[in-house]
């Protein structure tokens, strides 16, 4: 979900829009290393640093150049960052600053509903935020993608696939729809189905970890350990610092028997991360006593 994206969307969004195109070929030059850290990417094999985001992001803002929608965005994508280091108040503030920057502005509106999903967890204003953004934008997949979010977090799994499928149908080539129907099929017993779309999230984003944590947390709950441990170990080598994928390989370590390796992998991804069992609790996969 969330923590382990940073909610990035792959589709694409609208450029960053100037108030003026006079400035000197070296202003521009920090322009666009500023646009490039920005919009960089937090998760992936090559992840950008959330404060080297925030600063990209921040630059942008101070520069003077950019219109309503441009401001949105940049703060859109600013809240990313905010989000990733779990600065809440940060969070929060770029993003009512961006609704209010650009009211049309669908991209700022679906992240404000994932925000208000995963962060303040109120699912009445994230589900009233995804309203605003489809109807803004009903052809964009990140309004459809995140109330089917808030969906799969009420066990409303049909209705989650429903608008999962829809966010596909504009989309293929995005992983977050795909992974998270995915979520929706494991949930509902429907193993087959998981595994088809953990593979295509593996397709399309073969350098996040993403697909190969959920085909393993799926395996495991089809006692299928050894390909369970193979997906975990996959996903260490795109992301080597991925907390749940290295929990992920203690658990079936301590599942095949090995106590004392699967204990200390597991002590190690809580180091990383006190967040690293949450997936695997809510797929229904608990470490052994």
């Amino acid at each position: 979900m969330k923590w382990f994206a940073g909610a990035i969307s792959l589709a694409c969004i609208a450029a960053f829009a100037l108030t003026s195109s006079s400035a000197a070929p070296a202003q521009d030059a920090d322009w666009d290393a500023h646009v490039q850290a920005c919009r960089a990417e937090l998760g992936g094999a090559n992840p950008i640093a959330p404060d080297a985001k925030i600063a990209g992001c921040t630059w942008l803002l101070e520069s003077g150049r950019l219109t309503d929608p441009g401001t949105a965005e940049v703060l859109t994508l600013r809240s990313l960052a905010y989000s990733a280091k779990r600065d809440t108040a940060g969070e929060m503030k770029d993003l009512d600053g961006a609704v209010a920057a650009d009211p049309t502005s669908a991209f700022a509106w679906a992240e404000s509903c994932s925000a208000h999903m995963w962060t303040s967890h109120d699912a009445a204003r994230a589900a009233k935020d995804c309203s605003t953004a489809i109807q803004l934008a009903p052809s964009d997949p990140e309004g459809w993608t995140y109330r089917g979010d808030i969906s799969l977090y009420l066990h409303n799994y049909d209705r989650a696939i429903a608008d999962y499928n829809h966010a596909i149908a504009l989309n293929p080539k995005w992983m977050w729809p795909l992974d998270n129907r995915g979520e929706a099929y494991l949930r509902s017993n429907k193993f087959d189905q998981a595994i088809q779309d953990f593979n295509a999230v593996i397709a399309v984003a073969p350098d996040y970890a993403m697909g190969y944590l959920d085909r393993g947390i799926a395996r495991i709950r089809m006692h299928d350990l050894n390909a369970a441990r193979n997906d975990f170990e996959t996903a260490l080598k795109v992301e080597p610092k991925n907390a749940a994928a290295l929990y992920g390989r203690g658990l079936v370590k301590v599942l095949r028997g090995d106590r004392a390796g699967g204990k200390a992998d597991i002590a190690a991804a809580k180091a990383i991360s006190s967040h690293a069992p949450e997936n695997f609790d809510r797929d229904g996969v608990r470490a052994p006593d």
